[in-house]
């Protein structure tokens, strides 16, 4: 009875343990599924915020290092000579040829200093409708912006727009380039015309002297930036976003989210905080409140916010580079595109283990049930065992055979497993040995074969990098001669005989033909035992090239530098000659002291030398060409040197000394030829038209631009010369003409000819310009007759007229005699108009198209003289008296008597004549020398005594010049 009862308390005990250690395992499963769940979530999101990132990083790092790369490529190439600020035509070419290999810029161009410009390229580059153009501004100081379309091969089809008033030098790519002295960036702007943001690199270029010749520019298309972020895929709904420290947007991976809000000059950028998706706002106030200043922030920080109670994981990361760019790159990610799945995993976790432990519970019963002799148990483990579960052990009975049995089978079941362990544990150093000796194997690029004294194939290594002479046929087994030529079997043969009998590595080269192509192959023969080798092979086809190649650059190196006409010298940073080359090519200064070892300081004057350790300290730390020119006597006699360093090292140079004495004199003949031609053809005619050399001005060419002109003619001069032999009047001529000239050139005035004693004369730039020099003339004239009259001569008066308007500015004449000249109807209005200086007996008179053009009238004394129609002419123009270039005395009783004389006016032009009359009597009571005034009175006499015309406007008609 008591045995029975034991049995049911050992089924008890049985199943009771089992369904406890289900319930654990199931409950400590579940728990650190869950827990490893919310880890993986943290790694993974921790993980994708930063690879992410970096990803962003290193697109945008590739995209921005383009155009900075440009600009600096285009920068040596001016300082080579081959492209120049000047040649924009040239340039032209030069840039749509790089707009083309750099498909990451959109359009690339200088501006010069003196505010040309040009750019090739696109806008949008992006756009599939947009057409390429070429953007320049030819005109000196600002102008006219011309966009023209072109074709793919570069060419012009057709001018699509202009611009006015555009002047590079006041955009944002070149004051910025200016303001910082070397490479940077503009600031990210708006292109209204194309409503999308831009950002240019630039570069500013200074030549030899330290002046800035223009600036550089490269654009960045910040659309493919955008574009690149849409392409990424951060989780379900995961955002990424770029912006400056201010919260702008630059891009976004958002593809409804706008960068800008409105359109052309409306348009303006729009903040992350503003933006139209929840979580970009959220995200970037959250920034905002954590950090003060953003553009502080130095590194990658990984944080995490709440929105709608769910978590959410951000990375912020600040993206500079050495030109100024300053960005933020953020990452935000929702905790739910990870939770998900992790929550439905998690769910069914729980099923399947509710479902595992109701499983195991009712099979614990059933087993308990039935194992009701202890044989079942043994009977159970055997099974286990025998499927592969070797941690069995079967508890002792109370019955002693099966005591026993269970002893022996305990026993034979740890014996099997230690069998199995140490099996399992050599296999796996047998696996790790043999993929050693494969990835060992695999490393090396030789091909490795193993012969028998005999010169049989026993085994072969293939690698990739050399090729056997059959390829594809299976070489074990066979002879070398049935694979090698003759020579190459001979040559083996001989080194495995080698190797065998000394033990030493023997080595050997020899060449073959592969598939038609001859190939260099050097193998290393190594003993393995007492009758093979391992033959160890390497194709140095490459390194045999390399080296013929080296030894032809060296010849070739050494034939350069015999045919430079130069002196070479290769010289430390103190400036210790180590290396003299081409001394014999020019004459030496101190040549008994210009000897290896010898510095600087001991073959040259001390001036000169000390140039030249600077130039080598300059060429040291720039790292950029050095040229200067240099005058040194040789025989006593002077010779003119040009000397150029350029660094070969951490501390050595090379320099080049050419004589180029005879060059000099060519070009101090060419100066005094040039100098010969300026006194018949004026500079300032070359440069308005763009001409480099006299040498180059062609018959018609010419310029047509708005421009003001000056007529100066000398009054009564012909009465003056009647009492001068030829030679005193040409003298007199002269004499004026180099007092007056002068102020025309100071006040940016080309000289267009000379008309006996009257002068015609240009203003491009400003109308003002060409009233200031009317006055110093007047004022020239004014010294001239103080002059004068310690000569015993009467003084002279001049009369000036000035007027503006559209012209031609150019070449007129035959093929073999050509003079500059101006062409319009307003020259001869302007000479209309300096004629009624001697009506009105003033000095000076401008129209009032003149008196328009003028910044500030209050500065001079101006008075309203008529409106009139000249000779030749069937509209008014209004005509008006400049006093400031007359003696004091005139000036102030004009201006005395300026109310009377305006009054006078205003009557005569409303046909008032007897109001009119008195006016023009008073202002002569008080001036009696106002002309004008008595002119008037003249006039008003006519009128009294023909009558008023029925359609009177005050306008006169002048019927003679």
């Amino acid at each position: 009875m008591n045995y029975f009862s034991k049995k049911l308390r050992l089924r008890t005990t049985l199943v009771l343990p089992f369904i406890v250690e289900i319930l654990l395992a199931v409950g400590l499963v579940g728990y650190l599924s869950f827990m490893n769940g919310h880890k993986g979530i943290n790694d993974l999101a921790t993980q994708l915020r930063a690879e992410v990132t970096e990803r962003v990083r290193d697109r945008v790092q590739s995209y921005v290092a383009i155009p900075q790369l440009v600009n600096r490529f285009n920068a040596q190439t001016v300082e080579l000579g081959l492209l120049k600020f000047e040649d924009l035509q040239a340039a032209e070419r030069y840039f749509w040829r790089q707009v083309q290999t750099f498909d990451s810029v959109g359009n690339i161009g200088f501006a010069n200093a003196q505010g040309q410009s040009l750019r090739v390229g696109w806008i949008n580059r992006l756009s599939s409708t947009e057409q390429p153009q070429i953007a320049e501004q030819l005109a000196i100081g600002g102008g006219t912006l011309n966009y023209y379309d072109i074709n793919q091969a570069g060419k012009r089809i057709k001018l699509s727009k202009a611009v006015s008033n555009y002047d590079p030098r006041k955009r944002s790519f070149y004051t910025s380039a200016v303001k910082s002295g070397k490479p940077t960036w503009s600031d990210v702007y708006i292109n209204q015309g194309y409503n999308l943001l831009q950002l240019k690199a630039s570069y500013p270029y200074y030549d030899n002297s330290g002046n800035l010749a223009g600036v550089l520019a490269s654009e960045l298309g910040i659309e493919q930036i955008g574009r690149f972020l849409q392409a990424l895929k951060v989780g379900d709904s995961g955002q990424i976003y770029i912006m400056e420290p201010t919260g702008e947007l630059v891009a976004t991976s958002i593809k409804d989210q706008p960068i800008l809000i409105g359109k052309g000059k409306k348009a303006s950028r729009i903040r992350a905080v503003d933006g139209n998706n929840r979580l970009m706002q959220a995200s970037s106030k959250f920034l905002g409140d954590r950090f003060s200043t953003l553009s502080n922030l130095q590194q990658n920080q990984q944080l995490e916010m709440q929105l709608d109670g769910q978590r959410q994981f951000l990375q912020v990361s600040p993206f500079r580079d050495p030109y100024g760019l300053d960005w933020l790159i953020v990452v935000v990610v929702p905790e739910a595109d990870f939770m998900g799945q992790i929550n439905a995993n998690t769910q069914s976790t729980i099923l399947l283990s509710l479902i595992a432990l109701a499983v195991a519970i009712g099979l614990g019963i059933l087993t308990a049930r039935w194992i009701t002799r202890p044989v079942l148990r043994v009977t159970h483990a055997s099974e286990n065992i025998a499927s592969g579960n070797l941690d069995q052990h079967i508890t002792s009975s109370r019955i002693i055979e099966m005591g026993k049995l269970a002893a022996a089978f305990n026993s034979m079941a740890g014996q099997l497993k230690q069998s199995f362990t140490d099996l399992a544990t050599r296999n796996a150093d047998l696996q790790q040995s043999e993929a050693r000796n494969q990835a060992f194997l695999t490393a090396i690029p030789d091909l490795i074969l193993r012969i028998s004294r005999e010169g049989q194939y026993l085994d072969v290594v293939e690698a990739k990098n050399v090729a056997m002479l059959v390829a594809g046929q299976d070489h074990l087994g066979k002879h070398m001669s049935e694979v090698l030529p003759t020579t190459v079997n001979q040559a083996y043969a001989v080194a495995i005989r080698q190797t065998l009998q000394t033990g030493e590595t023997q080595a050997l080269e020899y060449q073959l033909t592969i598939e038609g192509q001859p190939q260099t192959y050097e193998a290393r023969v190594v003993a393995s035992g007492s009758d093979e080798v391992i033959c160890i092979v390497r194709d140095i086809t490459d390194r045999k090239r390399s080296e013929a190649a080296l030894h032809q650059s060296e010849a070739t190196n050494r034939a350069l530098i015999a045919a430079i006409p130069d002196l070479l010298i290769r010289a430390n940073k103190d400036g210790t000659y180590f290396q003299i080359t081409g001394q014999d090519r020019i004459s030496v200064h101190g040549s008994e002291n210009f000897l290896i070892g010898n510095t600087v300081t001991e073959s040259l004057p001390l001036p000169l030398a000390q140039q030249r350790l600077e130039s080598i300290g300059q060429a040291l730390q720039t790292q950029q060409l050095q040229i200067y020119e240099q005058q040194i006597l040789i025989n006593r006699e002077p010779r003119d040197e040009e000397v150029r360093i350029v660094a070969i090292g951490a501390d050595e140079v090379l320099i080049m000394v050419r004589d180029i004495t005879d060059r000099k004199q060519a070009e101090l003949a060419l100066k005094q030829l040039k100098d010969s031609f300026a006194r018949f053809f004026p500079a300032e005619y070359l440069k308005f038209l763009n001409k480099e050399s006299v040498t180059h001005i062609q018959l018609g060419d010419h310029i047509s631009k708005e421009m003001a002109v000056m007529f100066s003619d000398i009054r009564s001069f012909t009465n003056i010369s009647e009492s001068m032999t030829p030679q005193e009047s040409f003298d007199f001529v002269n004499t004026y003409l180099q007092y007056v000239s002068p102020a025309i050139h100071r006040h940016n005035g080309i000289i267009v000819k000379y008309m006996g004693d009257g002068v015609m004369a240009i203003f491009p730039t400003r109308a003002e310009d060409a009233v200031q020099a009317g006055i110093a003339k007047l004022k020239k004239i004014a010294e001239y007759n103080q002059f004068r009259q310690t000569q015993g001569y009467l003084p002279i008066r001049i009369g000036i007229g000035i007027h503006i308007g559209h012209m031609m500015v150019g070449m007129v004449g035959e093929a073999s005699r050509m003079q500059g000249d101006v062409l319009s109807n307003h020259v001869n209005l302007t000479s209309r108009l300096e004629g009624l200086t001697k009506f009105y007996g003033v000095s000076m008179v401008i129209s009032g198209q003149i008196l328009e053009q003028l910044s500030d009238r209050s500065q001079y004394h101006i008075r309203f003289l008529d409106e009139v129609i000249v000779q030749g002419k069937t509209e008014a123009i209004a005509v008006y008296e400049v006093m400031d270039g007359d003696p004091h005395t005139i000036t102030d009783a004009k201006l005395q008597t300026q109310p009377n004389f305006a009054q006078g006016l205003e009557h005569y032009r409303n046909g008032e004549l007897t109001e009119a009359q008195q006016c023009f009597e008073q202002v002569l009571k008080m001036n009696q020398l106002d002309k004008a005034a008595q002119l008037y009175l003249e006039r008003i006499h006519q009128l009294l005594h023909e009558g008023i015309p029925h359609n009177w406007s005050g306008i006169w008609t002048f019927t003679q010049k």
